[in-house]
């Protein structure tokens, strides 16, 4: 049988018990909002420290459209960001390379490989880079892709580099074979052989 003492003390565990309740849904009424809003917080920030890199980096979504580019991409192409998103990334692709490109991109979005190609952009003064462009995806515990990252390097003075030493590789082989071509007309001449014997001959003729 319970005493009025019990009693009292039943009443005010209640009364703790459902004051610590409202505490505690207070606190996670107050506390969510601040996690919902640290989540785009802590996304501009790494947009922040990505906008830094002295290179060009984007984002796409495992369907291979383009999602993301920082700063550096939107100054050297003069094109914005909103421009840049989805497939609007082939405007700035040269016309030579974009159906290529393309190709090989979306074929490794389908089998998953790390995608590496070089591919000419269009610079904001009109001008087209050669650029190394690499892209990697990034996939959750199961394996599924949730991204894909990437980032563009300017090559273009590698690639004059390479072109002027295969214009040097040209033109020193077609000498090599204009030299091979005149010694073997020389060689090949009615009487030429006669006339060097009889050169070689003279000499000895005088000495007798």
């Amino acid at each position: 049988m319970s005493t009025p003492q019990s009693s009292l003390h039943s009443a005010f565990a209640v009364l703790d018990s459902g004051r610590e309740l409202r505490t505690a849904r207070a606190e996670v009424e107050t506390k969510a909002p601040e996690r919902t809003s640290a989540l785009p917080r802590s996304e501009r920030e790494h947009c922040d420290v990505v906008d830094i890199i002295p290179a060009i980096v984007w984002s796409a979504l495992p369907d291979g459209s383009n999602v993301y580019v920082n700063s550096r991409f939107v100054e050297y192409s003069g094109m914005s960001a909103e421009q840049l998103a989805g497939s609007g990334w082939h405007a700035a692709t040269h016309p030579d390379d974009l159906q290529r490109h393309e190709r090989k991109w979306l074929a490794c979005v389908r089998t998953c490989e790390v995608f590496e190609d070089e591919v000419r952009f269009r610079r904001a003064d009109g001008q087209y880079r050669w650029h190394l462009q690499r892209g990697v995806p990034l996939r959750d515990e199961d394996g599924n892709i949730l991204k894909w990252y990437g980032v563009l390097t300017d090559i273009e003075d590698r690639k004059r580099a390479e072109e002027k030493i295969q214009e040097q590789e040209i033109e020193l082989r077609q000498i090599l074979d204009l030299v091979s071509s005149t010694d073997c007309c020389i060689r090949t001449q009615p009487g030429a052989s006669l006339r060097k014997s009889q050169r070689a001959r003279v000499p000895w003729h005088e000495s007798g």
